[in-house]
């Protein structure tokens, strides 16, 4: 399976807006399962299978046709995986960080789905990319995706924009919900969690849920340390249920993240 992958690195460019820096199709799982930091971003799309990353210790499912953003700095490995292999190209520059804040691509909002169709595309691209003309097939990969991620941005219906909102500016309270939100809405609840799913690629309660612990970590990371405080300012009204699904997503207890940051930081 290793014969089968592709990887190629374009020649230095210049240009300081955007630059890409390999343009991979990644046949073997192994790889993927090995814990590395990036030192760039990383558009990944995954060609076929199905499995679980885990990014920084949050856990997050995909399947073939959906588009993975990674960012600079951030730990990732694939758990679980079933007969998954990806293409995936790393850029970096000041044009690639505006493009991701012009399609509103961030932490948490990463994971697209409904792409399987710009697979062929992608290895097509690839397997046809010289060493003169990579940069500019990884180039064009990656715009040509994002363009298609707009157009599927466009159609997005405004109840979910609405759900995103609201849910950007109170997740800290505790009372929020799909049911909250379809009673503010005057939706039927199921209805609201299926058209979210379909059209986010991931369910609203976890959505929620990961928004709420990485700002929970941001807070212990700052040096808040009373879990209590951690749990009710996140949007959690009950501190042991906190620390559970704390552990899920992170996989330390908040104890030992708390823990294991004061050992960072004497190290």
């Amino acid at each position: 399976m290793k014969s089968q992958n592709i990887c190629k690195f374009p020649i230095s460019s210049s240009a300081e807006s955007l630059k890409t820096h390999c343009f991979v199709y990644e046949a073997d799982p192994e790889n993927l399962e090995k814990k590395i930091r990036l030192s760039r971003h990383r558009l990944l799309l995954i060609a076929s299978g199905s499995g679980t990353f885990f990014v920084n210790g949050t856990s997050l499912s995909v399947h073939m046709g959906a588009f993975l953003f990674l960012f600079e700095d951030e730990e990732f490995f694939l758990s679980d995986g079933h007969e998954l292999t990806c293409l995936y190209v790393d850029f970096e520059g000041i044009r690639g960080s505006e493009l991701l804040h012009r399609f509103g691509i961030h932490r948490d909002r990463r994971y697209f789905d409904g792409f399987g169709g710009i697979i062929p595309l992608w290895k097509d691209t690839l397997a046809r990319a010289t060493s003169d003309t990579l940069d500019l097939a990884a180039e064009g990969i990656l715009l040509l995706s994002l363009s298609r991620l707009s157009v599927e941005e466009v159609g997005r219906s405004g109840i979910v924009s609405e759900m995103l909102e609201y849910t950007e500016q109170k997740y800290d309270d505790s009372e929020l919900s799909i049911s909250f939100l379809a009673e503010k809405l005057s939706y039927n609840a199921k209805y609201l969690s299926h058209l979210f799913k379909k059209e986010m690629g991931i369910g609203y309660s976890e959505y929620l849920r990961n928004i709420r612990i990485n700002y929970a970590r941001g807070l212990l990371d700052h040096g808040l340390d009373s879990i209590k405080n951690v749990a009710l300012l996140s949007g959690f009204s009950d501190p042991l249920y906190f620390s559970e699904v704390f552990k899920k997503v992170v996989g330390l207890s908040p104890k030992e993240y708390i823990s294991s940051q004061k050992e960072a930081k004497r190290g």
